[in-house]
């Protein structure tokens, strides 16, 4: 008896690919790349103000090395991590251990894209497929309606699916003159976006793989070059930027779907206090009795004892 599962349908691979790129679930990738966006523009942002800090009598620029270290540290490391996640190619879409990533996604959407013909396209996306029916239809309401006027209905517009045949014609490769309800879109298209991203994103996953995610030896460095490998703001804005890229093709072109801006609107002054300084000065003793403090503590930790270890285990 053939247990293998049926071949799902293009409309359901297309609803499965629309939640994992643009869905409400805040692993999505659209959710990912969004918290990206603000984190990297609030970075730039504090980036930028900083280039125009003022200066001490010595010259040096009247900022908190404690805090401004801690930020850069903490921005670039969740940055790069953010990448190598939205990326990660390692895992399936679907199953236990599925993931929303675009590696994931167009992994599938290459196995899948038998699924991806003209004809089925049409039907999934709810357009009509003969554009020139439709141009017919329309003469024939203006006719009916030219003394009147008044909006044409949204089943007289020819001009959308007259465009997706136009996008279909490309990411199929075929003539207008030669299109076919079988057109479908190769394996080709999702390899050439996987080969965007990888070529972008490398060194950032290399970088986040031997140093972040994994603590590697120097041998396994060595196998990859890692310790040559430095990331700039610019590498991580070249990543990012191919990232939005393959995800609004996917969701235009790919899908026919919609793909809003990457970067949301502030819904409240987001440089609000900007000017303020973080304490008064009073306050400095304290913080400094305070970081005493945690000295104290953390230097405890090296006392752990034999006799700790026994009574901990009851012994």
């Amino acid at each position: 008896m053939d247990n293998e599962a049926p071949e799902p349908s293009l409309v359901e691979k297309r609803e499965q690919w629309i939640e994992a790129l643009l869905g409400e679930d805040p692993n999505s990738i659209l959710n990912q790349i969004e918290r990206m966006t603000w984190n990297a523009a609030s970075f730039r942002v504090i980036n930028e103000a900083r280039r125009h800090a003022l200066r001490d009598q010595d010259d040096e620029v009247r900022l908190n090395g404690l805090m401004h270290s801690l930020l850069n540290y903490c921005f670039f490391r969740t940055h790069m991590m953010g990448i190598r996640r939205v990326t990660d190619a390692s895992y399936s879409l679907e199953g236990p251990r599925g993931v929303y990533s675009l590696g994931a996604l167009l992994k599938d959407m290459k196995a899948h894209h038998r699924l991806l013909q003209r004809e089925s396209m049409f039907d999934a996306e709810g357009l009509e497929y003969d554009y020139e029916a439709i141009r017919q239809r329309f003469e024939i309401w203006r006719s009916e309606h030219s003394a009147h006027g008044g909006a044409v209905p949204a089943e007289m517009v020819s001009g959308i699916p007259q465009a997706r045949h136009a996008q279909l014609d490309r990411l199929c490769g075929v003539p207008q003159d030669a299109r076919s309800p079988e057109d479908t879109i190769g394996t080709q298209c999702f390899c050439n976006l996987e080969q965007k991203i990888v070529e972008a994103c490398n060194d950032v996953c290399t970088r986040v793989n031997k140093f972040i995610a994994h603590s590697a030896t120097p041998h396994s460095r060595e196998c990859v070059n890692a310790d040559q490998v430095g990331i700039t703001l610019e590498h991580l804005r070249h990543a990012h930027r191919s990232i939005c890229q393959v995800t609004h093709f996917l969701a235009i072109f790919v899908l026919g779907n919609s793909c809003p801006d990457f970067l949301a609107v502030p819904q409240y002054d987001q440089l609000k206090y900007m000017e303020q300084p973080l304490i008064e000065a009073s306050l400095k003793p304290h913080l400094r009795e305070f970081w005493q403090e945690l000295k104290r503590d953390y230097d405890s930790w090296s006392q752990y004892t034999f006799e700790d270890y026994e009574q901990e285990l009851g012994i």
